[in-house]
């Protein structure tokens, strides 16, 4: 058994805006590029979100 969704979706929102130095969450259909995020912060993101999920 996994996390489901919302828990998932919470976590991205969560360390994509740490990552980029914003307060604010992200809409989830608005894609992370447009907001903000570059190849570098993909990639942290990426680390991130393998050690968290």
């Amino acid at each position: 058994a996994g996390m489901d969704s919302g828990t998932i979706k919470s976590k991205v929102n969560q360390i994509a805006s740490a990552i980029m130095g914003s307060d604010e969450d992200f809409e989830a259909d608005t894609p992370l590029m447009e907001a903000g995020l570059t190849s570098n912060t993909a990639v942290l993101l990426r680390d991130e979100l393998t050690k968290d999920l």
